[in-house]
């Protein structure tokens, strides 16, 4: 088309789209660069000669985290403390459940009572409440708690 005297309506459009050819000429440079140093980073890794790793441990058996409760006379004298508290807020006559424990008692969570009891081979509601448990525990833990 012949210029015919009048101006062109987007004056800054050539040096708009020679900016963004820039734009993408930088981030085709920088991704070549990034692949380049991964393909160096890959082949400069020596072969590993060690032998293969060793089967993953067996989780380990549950610990309370309060040490009086790891050992079966401290347990038992700790729940029935526990029920004596919900004793007073509940009366003679009120159930002592394990949610009474928790929340009236102060005790771990009723969860982590089922966990402790079945260390000792107890179980909610057999043997409850604690003060019907037997002098000595129904099994002895596994390993050390």
């Amino acid at each position: 088309m012949a210029d015919d005297g009048q101006q062109r309506m987007f004056p800054e459009l050539d040096k708009l789209l020679e900016i963004e050819r820039l734009r993408l000429e930088r981030e085709r440079l920088k991704l070549l660069r990034e692949e380049a140093r991964a393909a160096r980073r890959h082949a400069n890794k020596p072969v590993s000669t060690s032998p293969p790793e060793s089967p993953p441990r067996p989780k380990p058996a549950y610990r309370p985290q309060d040490k009086k409760l790891r050992e079966y006379e401290t347990c038992r004298a700790t729940f029935q403390g526990y029920e004596r508290t919900v004793r007073l807020t509940v009366g003679e006559t009120g159930e002592v459940t394990p949610m009474a424990i928790f929340v009236d008692g102060g005790g771990p969570h009723p969860k982590t009572q089922a966990k402790i009891m079945g260390l000792f081979g107890l179980s909610y509601p057999r043997h409850w409440p604690p003060r019907t448990w037997p002098a000595h525990p129904l099994i002895e833990p596994n390993g050390q708690i």
